[in-house]
């Protein structure tokens, strides 16, 4: 879509254009529409900005448990933490983030099910799931309410 002043692009069913403020002629009740617009565009419409704080959130979560375990390797090293063990849920923290894919939601919380069969009295491997949880709730919720609004159907 384009903006009729500007002729600039612009999401579909943008009620007034972003860069230049000019009305589009949609109603508001047609800016939640999602035709033509792939995931991370529906992710941009302030309809879904919730959708998008909670993946970030979710994101963080993961980081924050890889930042954990730097923390519990220096603070009791008599745990046997390794360093390298922190960079898989910081990873999937930032492959959540930039891709907010359900597969990247998946995995971390597969990965949170490996560690808990490990050492299922790690708190390490319960903060990853909880995270896991997370991540897969929300991008999961998104999705829907994507396809609710008309989203592309996924390959």
């Amino acid at each position: 879509m384009k903006c009729p002043e500007c002729k600039k692009r612009i999401p579909n069913g943008s009620v007034e254009c972003p860069k230049c403020g000019a009305d589009t002629g949609k109603s508001k009740d047609d800016s939640n529409s999602a035709d033509g617009l792939n995931f991370r565009e529906f992710l941009k419409l302030s309809e879904s900005k919730d959708h998008k704080e909670s993946i970030a959130s979710s994101s963080v979560l993961l980081c924050f448990c890889g930042l954990f375990i730097v923390l519990l390797a220096f603070l009791f090293p008599e745990l046997g933490l390794k360093l390298s063990s922190a960079i898989i849920p910081v990873a999937l923290g930032i492959w959540l983030i930039v891709s907010k894919s359900r597969t990247s939601a998946v995995v971390a919380l597969v990965y949170a099910l490996y560690l808990l069969s490990k050492a299922p009295n790690g708190i390490n491997g319960w903060l990853l799931l909880v995270a896991g949880v997370c991540a897969v709730i929300s991008v999961f919720r998104a999705k829907i309410a994507y396809k609710a609004a008309g989203g592309k159907k996924s390959k």
